[in-house]
């Protein structure tokens, strides 16, 4: 039996709708986004929500069943149903105990559920408003005998739910689930026309479209988007100051004034494997203040048992874990309100999974928070790189369209056939006949992008290195200039480090005694420079007492400058650059005064005391940076000598000299002769003792080829180019000029110069226009080519 949709929407009972939700949800009114979802779904218009995190997508979810009922109902003709998949058992089962307490009947039905089959029975006999199930659950024999194949089911379902849509898109971020693609069949055996409300919270127009696709709707479904800008959670990209292992930069998240666990601002760190969540979890505890429970800092991973998951998500609820070190594992649909910090440890796989982490941070709209991504100074250096890359292509690929015009603009729906060619390109030609079959492409170069991809990381690293403001990027990313607003007032508060750059400084970090010790949060000073330093501040002060109160005998230094500020003032002397600095480090309460007196004299004397340490640190990490680029660069170099070197020996190895027609009538044809088929072993020293003799460095094709696939043996074009040129030079040595073999080496040698000078120069190779090429070879080739 098809779906029934509401014709006609009657104000009255929508006007009941919203009242409802707002009553049992304890929410002062709903927002345009959700009635327009709603009451789409109610029309029959299946509807992409696209709505950020804390924007209330799951007040849409219900508001057509509110339509036609309320708690207590029990009018035959109102018990309709609302279906929603999930990917995460633990949140569809945490969804049905929410809604149950509210008065509203719902059932999470999955693998673990007790009493399975009596559950799916009471489903499909419509005794629950709300069904949560899983897609592997949802597309069971069972579900589908007990459930779908009741007509009570069929008859009241209103809507199909598919919370967290992103998952469908294997470029939606870092929860893609294959299994979710096989929704389509769902819906495919629910009553035709019944509509779908796909709900997610990050994903661009370009992943909706995907993910329409994937669905099986039509590409002019409707869309309801609402801006996903958290404008009140400031931005940062930091740079590490000390090695990632250490995770010593992470200590400037312990406030100053640590005495109880509330006074950490509660806080989330993402990191990319389960190792890192253990070992940061190990930094934070030993790390944390005496007197307070280390047990406030907890990691999270899908390994671990599920009741310490429950453990550490309901620690995150009612604040008794104030950090988890996590993976990717924890958040997902999950609703932790008091989050005041996501820390990303790391460059995240794509821009989609970092905008998902900063979206769990303060749901409450009233509140502030800071999401930092931190990552070493290499990498960013390698952001700008590929960025700067990406742009003279993109630049290029501008260009060249601006000539030609293409014949289809479709580019996104070409997505599979480029990975297809892709696939395809990476199969060789083989011969069976051959003693040295040709080497199979291998295939080196970096990993073609997608059309999602490349637009995903392109705008991740414009979010790392630009030096405007971080919004941009992301704003541009989805588009959301043009969607829908959340109408919440933006408490007040930097922007980010770009915009408001002086409200994001962080003391110098250096680590302190042995490998093993605590990491230390200020650079102290070196035994001479405190020496010197508070040896010049009792100067200072007694200098300023003179001049303050001349002709008394009783009043000391102590009176100006006390022995405990002068301390603190020489350990910290590199950090007094200001009297606002000086007054981070200590309280001294004639700052206002002499302040500026007491700092220059600071100064004068760390002036004569350089920093060898830290400039030793700095040159080692630059030298550890430039390291890790050349290495980079040797590498993608290497990856194109083999390019050429593969290229050159498959040229030589298929030349063939054609066979000349024959008036003789054969029953098989005559096969054209190999040419190097002489130059692919070197002969038997048994048989051929001679060629030993007269030949002193022998060499094969077979074993230039293995050597080429070595990566530390052909550094250089020479390298490689000389070794051939001995093989036929070995040739031309032991054999007469007027010899086949001769003849075949003069023939290769020019085949082999001419595809090397060719590919080089397509590959862009150091010293390629060095190289020989015999032109007439290669206008002959270019033209059979």
């Amino acid at each position: 039996m098809p779906f029934s949709p509401v014709t006609v929407l009657d104000p009255e009972r929508l006007k009941i709708a919203a009242n409802t939700l707002c009553t049992v949800f304890n929410i002062p009114s709903l927002h345009p986004h959700q009635e327009e979802a709603g009451q789409n779904i109610l029309r029959g218009h299946s509807t992409f929500l696209d709505v950020p995190t804390g924007g209330g997508k799951t007040i849409a979810f219900w508001y057509p069943l509110f339509y036609h009922w309320q708690p207590g109902n029990i009018a035959e003709n109102c018990q309709k149903i609302v279906l929603v998949i999930g990917p995460l058992v633990a949140l569809l089962e945490a969804q049905a105990k929410t809604l149950n307490e509210k008065g509203i009947p719902a059932a999470a039905i999955t693998s673990k559920t007790q009493n399975l089959d009596q559950i799916l029975a009471d489903l499909g006999n419509n005794k629950f408003r709300v069904g949560f199930v899983g897609p592997e659950m949802a597309l069971s024999s069972p579900f589908h005998a007990k459930v779908l194949n009741n007509p009570l089911f069929t008859k009241n379902i209103i809507a199909l739910v598919i919370d967290e849509a992103h998952c469908i898109c294997e470029w939606g971020g870092d929860d893609f689930r294959p299994e979710y693609r096989k929704i389509v069949q769902l819906a495919a055996r629910l009553p035709t026309g019944t509509p779908i409300l796909a709900a997610t919270a990050t994903a661009p127009r370009d992943v909706i479209k995907d993910i329409i696709g994937y669905l099986g709707l039509p590409e002019d479904t409707a869309r309801v988007e609402v801006s996903n800008e958290k404008l009140n959670v400031s931005l940062v990209v930091r740079i590490l100051q000390e090695e990632p292992e250490s995770f010593a930069d992470l200590i400037v998240m312990f406030p100053d004034s640590f005495g109880r666990p509330e006074d950490f601002d509660q806080s989330l760190f993402y990191v990319n494997g389960r190792q890192d969540a253990e070992k940061m979890q190990d930094f934070l505890r030993d790390n944390t203040p005496e007197g307070i429970d280390s047990k406030i800092f907890e990691f999270y991973h899908k390994d671990i048992e599920d009741a310490r998951k429950i453990h550490i998500q309901n620690g995150l609820n009612n604040g008794t874990i104030r950090g988890v070190p996590a993976t990717d594992a924890l958040g997902l649909g999950m609703d932790f309100r008091a989050i005041l910090r996501i820390i990303l440890w790391m460059r995240p796989r794509t821009f989609l999974s970092l905008v998902q982490k900063i979206g769990r941070c303060v749901r409450d709209h009233s509140k502030r928070g800071v999401a930092v991504l931190y990552i070493t100074k290499a990498m960013y250096t390698r952001c700008c790189i590929e960025l700067d890359k990406m742009r003279r292509e993109d630049d290029e690929s501008s260009e060249s369209e601006a000539e030609e015009e293409p014949e289809d603009a479709e580019g996104d729906d070409e997505q599979q056939e480029d990975r297809d060619v892709a696939v395809a390109a990476e199969e060789s030609e083989s011969d069976d006949e051959e003693v040295v079959p040709a080497p199979k492409r291998r295939k080196f170069a970096q990993k073609k992008l997608s059309p999602l991809e490349r637009r995903d990381l392109r705008y991740l690293l414009e979010y790392i290195v630009t030096e405007e403001c971080r919004r941009i990027p992301w704003n541009k990313f989805f588009g959301n200039k043009e969607k829908k607003k959340l109408q919440f007032p933006v408490p007040p508060g930097p922007c980010c480090d770009n915009c408001d750059p002086e409200s994001f400084e962080v003391d110098n970090i250096v680590l302190t005694g042995g490998q093993n010790l605590r990491t230390g949060r200020r650079e102290g000073s070196s035994e001479e420079l405190e020496a010197a330093v508070r040896e010049k501040l009792k100067i200072v002060r007694n200098q300023i007492l003179a001049d303050v109160y001349p002709n008394q005998h009783f009043l000391t230094g102590n009176i100006i400058l006390a022995d405990t500020v002068v301390d603190a003032l020489a350990k910290r002397a590199r950090l007094v650059t200001s009297v606002e600095s000086l007054l981070q480090q200590t309280r001294w309460g004639q700052a206002a005064r002499f302040g500026d007196t007491v700092v220059k004299a600071i100064q004068e004397v760390v002036a004569l005391f350089p920093d060898h340490a830290k400039a030793a640190r700095e040159q080692e990490e630059a030298e550890r940076a430039q390291r890790k680029l050349d290495a980079a660069a040797a590498k993608e170099l290497r990856k194109r000598l083999v390019l050429v070197f593969d290229g050159c020996y498959n040229a030589v190895f298929s030349q063939r000299e054609p066979v000349a027609p024959s008036l003789r009538k054969t029953k098989k044809p005559k096969e054209p002769r190999q040419i190097c088929r002489q130059f692919l072993q070197l002969p038997k020293s048994n048989r051929y003792p001679l060629y030993y003799a007269v030949i002193k460095n022998p060499i094969s094709m077979l074993r230039i080829k293995t050597w080429s696939q070595k990566p530390t043996h052909y550094e250089t074009l020479k390298e490689y180019r000389d070794d051939w040129h001995l093989l036929f030079n070995n040739a031309r040595a032991f054999n007469m000029p007027d010899s086949q073999i001769y003849q075949d080496a003069e023939y290769l040698q020019k085949v082999f110069d001419n595809q090397l000078y060719l590919l080089s120069n397509l590959h862009n190779l150091p010293n390629c226009d060095e190289l020989p090429c015999t032109f007439n070879l290669l206008i002959i080739s270019l033209i059979h080519s």
